[in-house]
């Protein structure tokens, strides 16, 4: 559905979707997933509760307009779990580049990862602002 705003296809639009730093050899099918869909091969996730796609979503379909505080929602970053195509709340994020300790839970977590936010920014992000962001991610209104 991006491709049609962005006026790219094929495979200019799969740069786009592939971080630089990744490497889609030998990725592995999502256990589960229907017969003939194959691994998923680009890097980036969209966030599971704008979504709402899916059998069983929390909270169903959204627009964007309905989410408050757009500038600190994530709509698509790098998960840290590649086999899919999108990113839940308190899910780790991408390890490609970089490794570093949260200084909230002592972890080993991602040093940096891109973002784009529903207000259309984009910058790069760690695990300790998913964290202190705290359930905003999930919810539209949440501030």
């Amino acid at each position: 559905a991006i491709a049609k705003y962005l006026g790219v296809a094929g495979e200019p639009l799969k740069r786009l979707l592939r971080c630089p730093a990744d490497s889609f050899e030998g990725r592995k099918v999502f256990p589960g997933i229907s017969k003939g869909q194959g691994p998923y091969l680009y890097s980036y996730g969209m966030n599971a509760s704008g979504n709402g796609n899916g059998v069983g979503s929390q909270i169903g379909r959204t627009k964007l307009s309905q989410w408050r505080a757009p500038s600190i929602k994530i709509l698509i970053t790098e998960p840290f779990y590649v086999y899919k195509p999108v990113w839940s709340y308190g899910g780790p994020l991408s390890q490609n580049h970089g490794i570093a300790i949260s200084r909230n839970t002592k972890m080993v977590m991602a040093s940096q990862a891109n973002a784009a936010f529903m207000d259309g920014h984009a910058t790069a992000i760690d695990d300790d602002f998913v964290i202190d962001s705290g359930l905003t991610q999930s919810l539209p209104d949440a501030q």
